[in-house]
């Protein structure tokens, strides 16, 4: 793996990915603060601890099971992939 040339689009996706991680973090805090609030009287919407953590469970299971198909699109989910392997170069691991 370390052999192959750093292109500019691997740039744009590990800064793309970082940016969403980012979100995705700042997200969970905001949900985590307000949450809280929810829950008191007077706040308009008057959420009990249970309907929160349900709303909770159920986003984290939406955000798997959204997960599924995109891990089938992907390589099957066999784990191993088909880097295109140069005709007459060694695949093997095992120096000789």
């Amino acid at each position: 793996m370390d052999r192959l040339p750093w292109a500019k689009w691997y740039w744009l996706v590990v800064v793309g990915l970082g940016a969403v991680w980012i979100l995705d973090g700042l997200e969970v805090t905001i949900v985590g603060t307000i949450a809280s609030r929810l829950t008191e009287e007077g706040s308009g919407i008057e959420l009990t601890s249970s309907q929160i953590g349900s709303a909770a469970a159920i986003y984290v299971a939406g955000a798997c099971l959204g997960a599924l198909p995109e891990a089938q699109v992907d390589g099957g989910g066999d784990g191993e992939r088909d880097l295109g392997n140069v005709e007459g170069e060694d695949s093997s691991p095992i120096e000789r």
